[in-house]
Formats: structure tokens, sequence, C-alpha cells
């Protein structure tokens, strides 16, 4: 059995516990430490959730919004599936220092349907986990879905490090989604036999990277480099993978990042390999300095878009510079 099963509404507040040897429920065909169905807020403090037979937490918006609430010094990892899988229509929120998702034998963390992510905290990493550290499948209703990941310290920013499969895996099957992203580390991501991009954007999702993108707040985004939020460094991406793709009318648009040491085909990339139409990629400000790439440094196909500007590229082994058909 999981070691929690939690239904219905209302606040549930679990502080200071370790969660740990969760196996099957019956009653939800789920594997995980946690299991919550419901319409209520599911919250965690100074708690671990970690080597459950199955994913560390399982939570399901079920009948209406859920929140998944995680006040600082959250842990969930090395469990055998999944970190946090949110299904229907929750919010995972992290507003408080230092958590982490790390060493989970799948993705680090998975929406689907109309799930989003609220993460505005700084010291929260996702790391280590054998799969995707995100990975969002939009669905459903709730157009004009939002996921927000900033670090309210540009000194200590959120970090996506050490993913076997990549970083960012977000895809919208019909309604526009979008995730918006200030202050953030993507590195060491990617492993010999994983084939996937660092950034993965497809279908109706859009990712704007340190942009206005809609933030309540004002914008203290810290300067990119070496060792700083907005890097994008040491990350590594299977033959024919590029760093930053875009597909099948997916949108990327960023500005201001350091990236640096990068084995990969190609650092954007717009449908690459496939005869889809109307992705996109912006950027503006971008340093990509001594990058490995076995192919060009950007690449644009059957009719999408690519603008780079203000940028500077050095030091980047490969082909041509630019590839368009």
């Amino acid at each position: 059995l999981p070691t929690m099963r939690i239904f219905g509404g209302g606040t549930i507040t679990l502080r200071n516990l370790n969660i740990r040897d969760g196996t099957r429920d019956p009653l939800t065909i789920t594997s995980a430490g946690i299991v919550y169905a419901g319409q209520g807020t599911l919250a965690l403090a100074n708690t671990t959730v970690a080597h459950n037979h199955g994913s560390g937490i399982d939570i399901n918006g079920a009948g209406g919004v859920a929140l998944l609430d995680l006040l600082g010094g959250v842990a969930v990892s090395d469990n055998e599936a999944l970190g946090i899988m949110a299904q229907g229509q929750v919010r995972v929120r992290a507003h408080s220092a230092n958590n982490e998702i790390s060493g989970n034998n799948g993705n680090g963390i998975v929406l689907s349907g109309a799930s989003v992510i609220d993460f505005r905290s700084s010291g929260t990493v996702i790391q280590g986990n054998h799969g995707f550290g995100i990975h969002i499948q939009g669905s459903g209703f709730d157009p004009g879905r939002v996921s927000y990941i900033d670090s309210v310290d540009p000194a200590n920013p959120v970090v996506l490090a050490d993913n076997r499969y990549g970083a960012i895996y977000f895809v919208s099957d019909d309604t526009p989604t979008w995730m918006c992203t200030r202050n953030l580390r993507i590195d060491g991501n990617g492993a010999v036999g994983r084939e996937a991009a660092t950034v993965t954007v497809r279908g109706n999702a859009r990712l704007e990277m340190n942009v206005p993108c809609g933030w309540a707040t004002p914008m203290p985004v810290c300067a990119a480099g070496p060792e700083r939020c907005n890097s994008v460094t040491g990350n590594f991406a299977g033959t024919g993978y590029s760093l930053f793709s875009a597909l099948e009318g997916g949108a990327i648009v960023a500005d201001r990042l350091w990236i640096e040491a990068n084995a990969v085909e190609s650092i954007f990339a717009t449908n690459a390999g496939s005869d889809e139409s109307n992705a996109s990629i912006v950027v503006t400000n971008v340093a990509a300095v001594n990058n490995p790439l076995r192919g060009v440094v950007a690449e644009s196909r059957a009719g999408a878009h690519l603008q780079i500007r203000a940028s500077t590229f050095v030091g980047e082994s490969g082909g041509p510079s630019f590839r368009g058909a």
C-alpha cells in the first residue's frame, strides 16, 4: 500500500516526516509514497518522500483544482518511478526555499492535463533523475495554462541538472500552454543512449525565458555567465538532437543566456529532421562559447521561424554556422 492515501478536500499539512517504502494502492491502481485525489491542498514541509516502490507523490485534481504546496526543506528522491506525478487540474507550488526532486528512476516532475508548475523560490533543485527533469504533457480544458519557474534570489537559482534524458520536455496537444522562466540554470543534462534534446517544446507549447511573459512582479534577471543563473552548460544530446528544439508549432523566446560546453548536434533547431511547419525560436543577448557541435550552430527547416539578435558565438566546432531548408 502507499504510505499515505488522502482523498477529498480541505488542507492537509505534513511536517517533519520521512515517507518511504510505499507500494501499489489497490483502490487507485497507483504505486507511490503519497496518493492524493481531491480538490484541496496537500502541503509538505521539512519532509522526505524517498525509496517508494513507484512514484514519490501521485496527486490527481479530481473534480476540481488541487494544490501541492512545497513549503521548504522538501526532498522527493530516489523513488522507483517518477518523483511527482500531477494529473487533472493540479498546481505544483514551491514559494519557499530549498526543495529538491532528485535521483528518481523516471522523470522528476510530470504534469498532465491542465496541471501547472508554480516555482518562485530559491535553491530548488531538480537533478539526477533518470528521465527528464520536467515533463509537461498539456491537454484538455483550461486554455491559457501558464507554468512559472523563477528564483527570487538570482544568486541561488532554480537548477535543472544531470537529468539523464534532458532538462525540459514540454508539449501541448491542443490548447495553448505557456512556461515562463527566469533566473534558471540548465547544466549537465543528457546521457549517451538517451535520445532527446536538452529542451524540447512541441505543439501548442510556448517557452519564454527571461522575457516579460505576464510576470506580476518586476524582472530582476541576473547577468548570464559561467556559474551564474541563466547558464546552459555541459549538456549532452544524442545524434540528431539539439540543445533547444522547437517542433511542430512549438515556440521558444529567450533573452540573456550563457551557453557553454554543450555536446549537441546544434544549439537551436526548429523542426529538425521533420517536414512539419510553424515552429519558432527567437533569442537575443546570447553568448555561446566553446560548444562541441556535431552539426551547425542553428538550423531552421520547413517554413519555421528562427531569429537570433545581438548575440555572440565563439569557438563553436562543427559544420557551417547556420543551415536552412
